[in-house]
């Protein structure tokens, strides 16, 4: 019976306490708004925006990598009987450096019998040279004996009535046996002068395989091809090489690359930034290329932000052609010319940027290239508290709001003020964005913000 009535009560207290509760709520009085024209006028903070002074800069990440690496090969087969201790992982070595020495003794027997084989076809050429000489000279005395047999002919023609037909045959056989004579020294003539161009030829044949072995026995001797660093070397003193072994690998340290890539957007901003071409104009290399514009490099040591040192490059081309399909972005190629003169960004001195710094730019180092595009196009500074959602502003002119946007954010920038506080901008070209140096953009939050909305301006907060 207890439990009966218990179940009973406790519903109608549920419902008493909730019509008690709705009483009391009930029971306040209404609050009004007051009247449209009575409204409180909200009072909002703006910033007066700047133009951009400077070129565009465009930032990327990007990592060294070597300009030119070469594989130094043996052009000889041979044992290697020398090999220098500079010839190392890590060393430097200048061009023309002397650092591998294959067994040259083979080539030195080569070169001395291609020597000796020369000087014996110019002795021939030169027996060959004597023997037409004199062989000349006795075509001449033939030509004369001819010429004597022929008058004589003439003679004992002219006398046919006094001599017999005897005299006059054995003239006439004499006269056959100069020609004949005289023939046979022009064949030998001509012999000779055979002879004397094969000679000619044996000769160039012997100063061909002169230089040959004189070229390898310069190739026995491998030397530094450019100044830089050995990376890899890959034989000692003692073993036989073959024609084509890789001896060593040196890294050309005159110019270093750092390959970054850039997204479409910002190639957009260094093509606007060119001339325009016609299609006549354009040949079909410069459709191919990138616009080369100066660039600076940086390198931070971690954990230190006051330890920054730059170089002075170029973006130089693409690396490859077409877009990376992994990420979308543009692969490219900055050329260091003078990768080991380094200043420090910041530093109070050179001294002290040429001491404490990294003596040069190597392959490895994570960087960040600064791109300077040159700025043809009016920028503007848009504060990061005055981007709205969808990358729209309030513009305030005359105590009425006015939406601005989507505008196109190139490219973010950080500057500090006087105070040394950071402040965070973007960089909107001013044509199609509508806004001007001068004009005041809304950076309170302002909910209910409408085109035409009447607004009170705080003391303005003006860039620095």
């Amino acid at each position: 019976m207890v439990h009966l009535l218990i179940r009973i009560l406790i519903p109608i207290g549920v419902v008493a306490s909730g019509l008690g509760v709705f009483w009391l709520l009930g029971s306040g009085q209404q609050e009004t708004l007051p009247p449209s024209d009575e409204r409180v006028i909200p009072e909002v903070e703006t910033v007066t925006v700047q133009a951009h002074q400077g070129n565009l800069e465009i930032e990327v990440d990007g990592i060294v990598s070597p300009a030119r690496e070469i594989q130094v090969a043996a052009e000889v087969p041979g044992t290697i009987t020398m090999k220098d201790l500079a010839c190392r992982a890590g060393s430097f070595v200048e061009e023309g450096q002397w650092l591998i020495e294959i067994d040259a003794r083979d080539y030195q027997l080569e070169e001395h019998r291609g020597l000796k084989q020369l000087e014996q076809s110019q002795a021939e050429l030169d027996e060959a040279d004597v023997e037409i000489a004199n062989i000349d000279a006795l075509v001449d005395l033939a030509d004369r004996d001819l010429q004597l047999q022929q008058n004589e002919l003439a003679r004992q023609l002219r006398l046919t009535s006094s001599i017999s037909q005897s005299e006059i045959d054995r003239a006439k056989r004499a006269v056959v046996t100069a020609e004949n004579a005289r023939q046979i020294l022009e064949n030998q003539l001509s012999s000779a002068r055979v002879r004397r161009s094969r000679l000619q030829i044996a000769i160039e044949l012997a100063q061909s395989q002169l230089e040959k072995a004189r070229l390898d026995l310069q190739r026995s001797r491998i030397l530094a091809p450019v100044d830089g660093v050995i990376v890899r070397d890959l034989v000692e003193q003692g073993d036989y090489v073959q024609k084509g072994t890789a001896l060593f690998t040196i890294e050309d340290t005159s110019a270093i690359e750092v390959r970054c890539n850039l997204l479409m957007e910002d190639l957009y901003w260094l093509w606007s930034q060119q001339p325009v071409w016609s299609e006549s104009e354009r040949s079909a290399q410069q459709a191919y290329q990138i616009p080369q514009i100066p660039a600076t490099v940086t390198y931070q040591f971690a954990r230190s932000d006051d330890l920054r040192f730059a170089w002075q490059g170029t973006l130089d081309r693409f690396d490859g052609i077409g877009l990376d399909e992994r990420t979308r972005t543009v692969p490219c190629r900055v050329r260091v010319d003078r990768p080991r003169q380094v200043r420090r960004v910041g530093g109070e001195s050179s001294t002290e940027s040429a001491a404490a710094g990294p003596p040069a730019l190597v392959r490895g180092m994570y960087v960040t290239v600064a791109l300077q595009v040159p700025q043809q196009d009016v920028f503007i500074k848009v504060p990061d508290a005055a981007i709205q959602p969808g990358k729209r502003v309030w513009r305030v002119q005359d105590g009425r709001l006015q939406q601005l946007g989507p505008l196109s954010l190139v490219r973010g920038v950080t500057e500090t003020d006087a105070q040394g506080q950071h402040r965070r901008f973007w960089l909107t070209p001013s044509t199609p964005s509508g806004l001007e140096p001068g004009d005041r953009l809304l950076i309170t939050p302002l909910q209910g913000a409408r085109d035409g909305m009447q607004v009170v301006v705080a003391p303005d907060r003006s860039l620095p």
